[in-house]
């Protein structure tokens, strides 16, 4: 090889390794500059935390506060629920409760023997505030036992470890506070606290249903609304839990400080339904009653304001006192007024025959043969019969004040058609569930119009069939008929308050129909109650007029038995109603009593509107020479 091509190899060789090293010392001065901006983040976050982040890691790694750590939690006062005069229907309370664990106090006690603490152990808790149970307070060898003996027996000849004894119940949070710091002063340990939510209803039965109840989850214990109100408004009720901060003294031990409180608590929201406690009572006693007379399953009854839509009263009987019922149990204490459906029956004629007249397909001065002295039509291959005979042909407001299942069928198919019927429930919203938040709340079931039939359906939906409906639902149709064609979506809550005052919810409305149709159906609606051959004339009042329509819905097809929707919605006065009421009676057909809407449900929903508009102040509408 010659002389220059080795030079050129030893020179090539000596660049590369110059790239090299500065390669490598590139590397490592980003490394280090990396390595740098590492120290200062770290540095500047532990010396100079930012408060955001001590108490996001507070937050993060917070305890409850019957546990001994540097961070303790305190929960708010859930919020009250009021009617709408300002009356209680739910308050609660926490209350802490002071428990021993006998084996953990055995072992880690400190500062005083463990015979010495049943001594000293009730002057703390007098000098926090607290008492013992009255067993320990009347027995200080009981306590002591309490304090020491880790084990009882079980019934069986053996025995069982015991490591949770309640000392002490219903120390409200300051209390609960002072024993804290004063049992870590004295560094006793094996004492810890229990926090409990009491939750007491005044409303008791009557207003179960719709109040609602809490309970204790099983994962931590917390308390959330389980069923009702107390469910659907639990974020608002529930406020948000404050950061109590806790140090160690020179001694190890944890003190509480004099400002603690690294988050303080916001307590839960008030809420103020629209329900009038009195007239809730009213109707719940009227329920009752009305279950003594009849074989019923269940009755639901609902009473709106017209005004504004906001709901007076809504229960059903049987109920269940929040008191005395089992966490298991729960399911006792939902409202079929707004969960459950159920089948219509005659109360959905108004609805077609209104928005017959609205579209105009139909005048009101128009007869229809009613089946005449057959009492029945064929329509298709569905044969559709009258439940009382109707020889002579009927207009519109005599199909109504008969409830003629014939007539109101041949409006609907022979004027209507099947695209009508369905624009008239979804113009009164028979279609869509109530719009206040409650849980579970079912939407209506209705026959889909691409599966629906003008043989099979045409018939069935005037009669209420292939459609199920909550008495929310039909109480929201007839609010729209006594306000003169208006729909307003029915209200619960009234306001609700926070820290910064309390605001009102405001309804909203919209037009469904003109008021002149609303005023003919109402009319028509009033001949039921006041003539002799309407079908709700058992549910005539002596001091006012009432606008209704009744209705019956089968349950199951077995003929002459059977199981019965008994419905009967209705308006007071009748010529400017003040109240909607609506009675939904689920009653067992028995040979000689009777089942149907007007027979059964038509006496409660009469005493109901008696009570309530006399509650109300509203001055009777009949003459006094027709009172009785």
């Amino acid at each position: 090889m010659r002389k220059e091509d080795l030079g050129g190899m030893a020179r090539g060789t000596e660049r590369g390794e110059i790239a090299s090293r500065r390669n490598a010392t590139l590397v490592a001065c980003v490394l280090a500059f990396l390595l740098l901006v590492l120290l200062v983040r770290f540095g500047t976050h532990q010396l100079v935390p930012s408060r955001g982040l001590v108490q996001a890691a507070v937050v993060r790694h917070q305890r409850p506060g019957w546990r001994y750590e540097h961070t303790l939690l305190e929960r708010p006062s859930r919020g009250r629920i009021l009617d709408r005069r300002g009356r209680l229907l739910a308050a609660s309370w926490y209350e802490h409760v002071l428990v021993v664990d006998p084996t953990e106090f055995s072992s880690r006690s400190s500062g005083a023997t463990r015979v010495d603490v049943g001594e000293v152990l009730p002057e703390l808790l007098e000098a926090a505030g607290a008492r013992l149970l009255p067993r320990y307070a009347e027995d200080h060898e009981l306590l002591r036992r309490a304090l020491t003996e880790a084990t009882r027996p079980d019934g069986e000849g053996g025995t069982v470890r015991v490591r949770h004894r309640v000392l002490t119940r219903g120390m409200p949070p300051p209390v609960y506070r002072h024993l804290l710091e004063m049992l870590r002063t004295a560094g006793l340990r094996g004492f810890s606290f229990d926090r409990r939510l009491r939750r007491s209803y005044p409303g008791g039965a009557p207003c179960s249903q719709v109040v609602g109840l809490v309970g204790a989850t099983a994962s931590d214990g917390d308390i959330l609304g389980r069923t009702g109100i107390e469910k659907a408004f639990d974020s608002v009720l529930t406020g948000r839990p404050g950061l109590l901060s806790a140090e160690r003294d020179a001694a190890g031990r944890e003190i509480v400080l004099d400002d603690p409180w690294v988050r303080e608590p916001a307590q839960g929201t008030e809420l103020v339904l629209t329900l009038d406690e009195e007239i809730q009572g009213m109707v719940y006693d009227v329920l009752a009653a009305h279950e003594a007379e009849h074989d019923t399953l269940a009755t639901t009854a609902i009473v709106l304001s017209v005004a504004d839509g906001e709901i007076l009263a809504m229960c059903s009987y049987p109920a269940v006192d929040p008191a005395a019922l089992e966490e298991g149990r729960m399911e006792d204490l939902c409202l079929p007024a707004v969960q459950h459906l159920y089948t219509p029956g005659s109360t959905i004629k108004p609805v077609f025959l209104a928005w017959a007249l609205e579209t105009g397909v139909v005048d009101t001065r128009e007869t229809f043969d009613c089946g005449g002295h057959l009492g029945c039509r064929r329509f298709g291959r569905r044969v559709v019969r009258e439940f009382g005979l109707n020889p002579e042909p009927l207009d519109l407001a005599g199909i109504i004040m008969r409830s003629s299942n014939v007539g109101a069928v041949r409006v609907c198919m022979e004027r209507l058609g099947l695209d009508g019927m369905y624009a008239a429930l979804e113009a009164f919203g028979i279609d869509r569930p109530p719009a206040f938040p409650f849980p579970d709340v079912p939407v209506p079931r209705i026959n889909p119009r691409n599966k629906a039939r003008l043989g099979y359906t045409g018939p069935a939906f005037p009669q209420g069939y292939e459609m199920v409906v909550s008495p929310l639902g039909m109480a929201r149709a007839y609010l729209t008929l006594a306000r003169g064609g208006e729909e307003i979506e029915p209200r619960l809550v009234r306001a609700y308050g926070t820290p910064e005052g309390f605001f009102r919810t405001r309804p909203e409305t919209r037009p469904v129909i003109h008021e002149s149709v609303a005023d003919f159906i109402l009319g028509a609606m009033k001949q039921v109650v006041e003539n002799r051959r309407g079908t709700g004339h058992k549910a005539r009042s002596t001091r006012w007029t009432i606008a209704a329509k009744t209705g019956t819905g089968q349950v199951d097809r077995l003929p002459g038995r059977g199981l019965y929707n008994a419905w009967f919605c209705s308006a007071a006065p009748a010529d400017d109603p003040a109240v909607v009421v609506v009675v939904h009676t689920q009653v067992k057909r028995h040979r000689g009593r009777p089942y149907t809407g007007g027979s059964v449900s038509g006496k409660p929903a009469r005493e109901i509107i008696e009570r309530v508009l006399d509650y109300l102040r509203v001055p009777p509408d009949r003459p006094e020479e027709e009172e009785e």
